[in-house]
């Protein structure tokens, strides 16, 4: 839960430095929110804007940085939809995840073939 919360407090502290040192790659909530972009977009369903902000601040992948992206005047509300980032597409997040997932079970399988059982 730390470097869930930590990520998020680093992203609207750091701003610039999030973006120019690279950062996103390292950032778990963006690839996690990245991801779950995809499931949702290929089942055809589009989030509403009140729960894209919502996402954008906890995970990153909607731009909720500019409060005026998030408030249109002329209308007197919300934009029909927010700008997701683009720091990767959402196939890169999953695999990034995906090759988290096969590192940590090849390394389980390592440790448990190490164990003995008596």
């Amino acid at each position: 839960m730390l470097i869930f919360f930590g990520f998020m407090v680093a992203r609207g502290w750091l701003g610039p430095v999030y973006e120019g040192y690279y950062l996103n790659y390292l950032d778990v909530n963006y690839h996690l929110g990245n991801s779950y972009l995809l499931f949702i977009e290929s089942s055809g369903y589009r989030m509403t804007p009140i729960y894209q902000g919502i996402m954008g601040m906890f995970t990153g992948t909607y731009d909720t940085a500019d409060i005026t992206k998030l408030y249109d005047m002329d209308i007197g509300a919300m934009p029909s939809t927010l700008q997701p980032r683009d720091y990767t597409t959402p196939a890169e997040s999953s695999f990034i995840w995906l090759g988290i997932a096969i590192i940590l079970f090849v390394l389980g399988m390592m440790k448990i073939e190490r164990k003995e059982i008596s």
